[in-house]
């Protein structure tokens, strides 16, 4: 098996849903996933219990990527 490096950098190329997956388990403290499954419904699950905070963080990310700013 060929050993795969991830870069942690924004590309145009779609990358498995696993690789995204994988790379944030055991890094990160708190998560929210959104997504569309295999019948074009959207998901959406969130590992913490405040609403408010999610949808704070949502928008810091949201600010984040309208402004090109990838790197976090």
């Amino acid at each position: 098996m060929e050993k795969v490096t991830l870069l942690h950098k924004y590309t145009k190329l779609d990358i498995p849903v696993n690789n995204v997956l994988n790379s944030a388990v055991d890094k990160l403290d708190f998560v929210f996933l959104a997504g569309i499954d295999h019948d074009g419904v959207p998901y959406f699950a969130c590992s913490g219990n405040n609403i408010d905070d999610t949808l704070w963080l949502l928008e810091k990310f949201k600010f984040k990527l309208m402004n090109g700013d990838f790197d976090g």
